[in-house]
């Protein structure tokens, strides 16, 4: 199990990596605005360390769904703020990505991809 999930992260990272390189550094959001997503995200990876270790099973507590939920709500906000935002957050299918993390796995697979983004966005991308 832990090589297949090894195996999913790598793919991710790779799409990540496509995704942004074909974006195109006009088209990307810029670092502060991915910095301020990933930020709730980390707390809710923070959150989910202590929530995991007293929930047993592979499948994805309530109290972290509805923090991922409310993390789609802020970055609908961020799509709406500003249309380059919403295009790459459209093509990278970051909502949808979000309503299907069902388990703990998905959810670090979920964690991992969102590094991957930023650390590609940097690397491609130019602040203005």
């Amino acid at each position: 199990m832990e090589n297949a999930t090894q195996n999913k992260i790598t793919e991710y990272v790779k799409e990540a990596e496509r995704q942004v390189s074909e974006t195109g550094e006009r088209n990307l959001p810029t670092t502060t605005q991915l910095r301020k997503i990933f930020a709730h995200i980390n707390k809710i990876q923070n959150k989910a360390e202590f929530v995991f270790r007293d929930t047993e099973g592979e499948g994805l507590p309530t109290e972290i769904a509805n923090e991922l939920q409310y993390l789609k709500i802020q970055i609908v906000y961020q799509m709406a703020r500003e249309s380059k935002v919403k295009g790459f957050f459209e093509k990278i299918r970051l909502t949808d990505r979000i309503d299907n993390i069902k388990t703990k796995t998905e959810f670090h697979e979920f964690c991992k991809y969102m590094e991957a983004i930023i650390a590609y966005q940097k690397f491609y991308g130019r602040e203005r």
